[in-house]
């Protein structure tokens, strides 16, 4: 529903809040900082507040075939830290990228508050207000839309299908083709398997966020995370992260942790692989759901480089991938 930039003025640093207001496009300061980086990190949180919590509403939920609406009630939690645990309790009952949507918001919300925790007083004041103002508006013109009448007083406009947010540079967790992905990860799952993977989905994500740089990829329609080193040979080695997926033809039936080598499918006129496929090495079946420290930990091993994946691919069966606890059930030694 608002857009925040930064406006330098005087010496200081302001934080703006941008919206489409009742005589158009306005623009308000929210609070002033002095630090650039300070100001940075509190704009980016609040935009990605500001997105998570705009676009469930805005959009259609397309699942069964219908036009549905999908839920409000995370609104509450914008301006209410009680609320915030709710955020993280969902079920899959609404769509896993409904709950995906929400664990945005819980990021955006923490993210925010350790950007303002060294603030003075009078800045984590302003940005409260500034969260119980958006929370406002998008009740107000949300009830608007659903009701046909007001409920509440606010400037701020919202629109259905349309709302005032980021575009290029948003988030890719709430695009249309995340959206469209996460459904067909959920089409494939028996019902009594959605609130596992909505836990199964926010375990992943709290690892992947943890590693530093872009070796690691989160690839949410098959709720895994793959890791590989920019400098890996054609031939070389990853790992895999993978949550269970049982209505999957090819799905997991339980967490496992893979090595993988990259299998040459095609060549170039150079002689060089053009087109490669993995296969799995070495497989970790594990008996229950890791934790997240366990992976956070794995991880951070696999970043010492390389070598460090290509040594826990010559691991025997009935052995522990080195510095883990995670136990190899199998191996192929053709790869």
């Amino acid at each position: 529903m608002t857009i925040y930039s930064q406006h330098a003025n005087r010496g200081k640093i302001q934080i703006l809040a941008t919206y489409n207001g009742d005589s158009g496009v306005t623009s308000s300061t929210v609070t002033s900082v002095d630090d650039v980086g300070a100001a940075a990190a509190i704009i980016d949180a609040l935009n990605r507040l500001s997105e998570s919590a705009s676009v469930p509403i805005s959009v259609w939920d397309e699942r069964s075939g219908a036009y549905t609406r999908y839920p409000s009630e995370h609104l509450a939690a914008i301006a209410d830290p009680s609320r915030r645990a709710d955020l993280l309790a969902g079920k899959g009952e609404h769509s896993l990228w409904y709950e995906y949507a929400m664990l945005m918001l819980h990021q955006a919300l923490a993210d925010l508050d350790t950007a303002i925790t060294a603030m003075p007083a009078p800045v984590r004041t302003a940005i409260t207000a500034e969260l119980e103002a958006e929370a406002r508006g998008l009740q107000v013109r949300l009830h608007e839309y659903e009701q046909g009448s007001s409920e509440g007083e606010t400037d701020r406009q919202w629109d259905f299908e349309d709302p005032f947010i980021l575009f290029d540079g948003g988030m890719a967790e709430l695009s249309r083709s995340m959206r469209e992905r996460i459904d067909r990860l959920e089409s494939h799952l028996p019902a009594s398997h959605l609130a596992q993977a909505a836990e199964d989905l926010r375990l992943l994500y709290g690892a992947y966020i943890a590693v530093e740089g872009d070796r690691a990829s989160l690839e949410e329609e098959y709720l895994c995370i793959t890791y590989e080193h920019e400098d890996t040979a054609p031939d070389g080695h990853f790992l895999t992260i993978a949550a269970p997926r049982p209505g999957h033809r090819h799905g997991e039936r339980s967490w496992s942790v893979t090595i993988d080598q990259w299998v040459a499918d095609e060549y170039d006129s150079d002689g060089e692989i053009a087109e490669a496929h993995g296969e799995t090495t070495v497989e970790c079946a594990l008996a229950v759901r890791p934790s997240a420290g366990e992976l956070v930990s794995l991880l951070a091993l696999a970043g010492r480089g390389p070598k460090q994946i290509s040594m826990w691919a010559k691991t025997p069966v009935g052995d522990v991938l080195a510095g883990t606890a995670f136990l190899v059930t199998s191996r192929d030694d053709d790869h």
